[in-house]
């Protein structure tokens, strides 16, 4: 197997130090679970999950894609009968007990599927497994979850939801019978949350069929995956108030402002119009999410916000971990160097990594319950590998570019035999692989190249139009970017 391992070192201590302490948070989370070793959600914890613990496994494999793997192998053998995989796996007393309450939240396709590329084997016995559990979880879904036959998937319990038991968001329907008051139950809900969910895993098979070479069925996959993401757009998504909700039994609206909306950018279910309306005038919006800490879990604004819950309150480390693909998907940079920058503020002055922050002051919040939360470390170490460091995703290497200001960074990559070396400092950021130089470019960008190098091309991803050289190979480039936009070398 293709090993990686990840180094960061700069003189800014202060950074230095959240660096070192979130992957020290990120690889003591690491537990036996009989045979393998599974990440789970902190050091404190003998629980792995499908809701977090496989997108911080994720982060894991620039350390240890043994490890990896095996988080995602762990839950590759765990389908019932009917296909429904655990949602949780909890060890004790050297016993693995899986659980099959949640089915929403599930941050493990698309992550899964990033491995393959990661190992350099994209038709393998790991693929396959990946493949088939999904097709059998797909076939779950769509069988026990869509009893109306609406092509729209449906939760029947909040016990199925993110939040669990006491999920706040799921009000009784009020009504009159006799003339007295009564309550009944909003489910079957209809769940946009769900609905992401299942468009990204057919997403992820079209790209595994490919891979094991399946043509055919990866185009069905995909077709599959439109119409899902069609669904989302006419049934759950209210123009007019630029945002998706759920509905209940009766097909009413659930007026609750989520902050799961994120997950429709996170499983690249919205287009581009829906995302750019959401981020306009929700993620945007200083009344709603954009507040000094930003993502609460409900709109600041809405009733049901409330600061001492933790799904309808202040934002959580998860949603940040979250938030960091969702908004690449859509182009968004500039943003999310914003928030990136509000969360290395926020953890960085005692490198502690809390389930929630403060959304007026972005204090940690409940840090004697819990301060090493790996969701959290590893948005922190996601952060500081886009500004500062290397990655692969798939077949694009990804350079960050944002600059160290009177500091210097040096952040290398080792991925099998080769090395990818990012160094930041007096205003200018250079890549190199295996000791040859890639690029020299102005700080405030980001590069994307092939795994070699090659195929250059450059995003802006300040909120401000920069004038910037890229000296790439032996030519020089000068280039005018405004906010996010990203041009080609040719």
């Amino acid at each position: 197997m293709i090993h990686t391992n990840v180094s960061f070192h700069t003189t800014d201590k202060r950074l230095d130090r959240l660096y070192t302490c979130a992957k020290d948070t990120l690889l003591a989370a690491v537990k036996d679970f009989g045979e393998r070793k599974l990440l789970t959600d902190s050091p404190n914890s003998h629980t792995a999950t499908l809701n977090y613990s496989l997108m911080s496994a994720e982060t894991l494999a620039d350390y240890n894609t043994d490890v990896a793997i095996d988080s995602v192998r762990a839950f590759l053998v765990t389908p019932r009968k009917d296909g429904r995989l655990a949602s949780a796996l909890s060890c004790k007393d050297t016993r693995i007990y899986p659980s099959y309450e949640t089915v929403t939240g599930f941050s493990f396709a698309e992550e899964a599927v990033k491995l393959c590329y990661l190992v350099k084997n994209k038709n393998s016995a790991y693929s396959k497994q990946l493949y088939d559990t999904l097709s059998q979880f797909d076939a779950y879904l769509w069988k026990m979850h869509d009893q109306n036959s609406n092509g729209s998937l449906e939760i029947f319990h909040e016990s199925e939801s993110e939040e669990g038991v006491g999920a706040d968001r799921f009000p009784s329907i009020i009504g009159m019978t006799n003339s007295e008051e009564n309550s009944d139950s909003p489910f079957p809900v209809e769940s946009f949350a769900l609905m992401a969910e299942a468009y990204s895993i057919r997403v992820a098979l079209s790209e595994l069929a490919l891979m094991l070479g399946k043509k055919e069925e990866s185009a069905a996959w995909l077709q599959k995956a439109t119409a899902v993401a069609t669904k989302i757009r006419g049934f759950l998504w209210l123009g007019g108030f630029h945002a998706c909700f759920d509905r209940d039994y009766r097909g009413g609206i659930l007026s609750t402002l989520s902050i799961n909306n994120l997950q429709l950018l996170y499983f690249g279910a919205a287009d581009q119009p829906m995302a750019d309306a959401l981020v306009k005038h929700h993620l945007r919006n200083k009344e709603e999410f954009w507040t000094p800490m930003p993502l609460p879990s409900v709109a600041r604004n809405h009733s049901l916000f409330d600061p001492n819950n933790e799904f309808c309150g202040n934002p959580r480390g998860v949603t940040y971990r979250r938030a960091i693909p969702a908004l690449e998907k859509y182009g968004y940079y500039s943003l999310l160097t914003e928030l990136g920058k509000k969360l290395l503020c926020a953890t960085g002055e005692d490198a502690l990594f809390p389930v929630t922050f403060d959304a007026l002051t972005g204090s940690p919040q409940n840090i004697d319950r819990e301060a090493k939360y790996v969701p959290t470390a590893s948005a922190v170490l996601e952060v500081i590998k886009r500004f500062f460091g290397v990655y692969a995703d798939r077949e694009t290497v990804c350079w960050g570019c944002l600059g160290m200001g009177d500091a210097s960074s040096e952040y290398r990559f080792t991925w099998g035999n080769d090395v990818y070396l990012v160094k930041a400092g007096n205003g200018v950021t250079t890549g190199s692989i295996n000791g040859e130089r890639v690029f020299t470019v102005t700080e405030g960008t980001r590069i994307f190249t092939d795994l070699y190098g090659s195929s250059v091309r450059v995003a802006n991803v300040t909120n401000e139009a920069i004038d910037c050289i890229c000296v790439c190979r032996d030519q020089t480039f000068s280039l005018h970017l405004e906010p996010n936009e990203s041009k080609d070398l040719k």
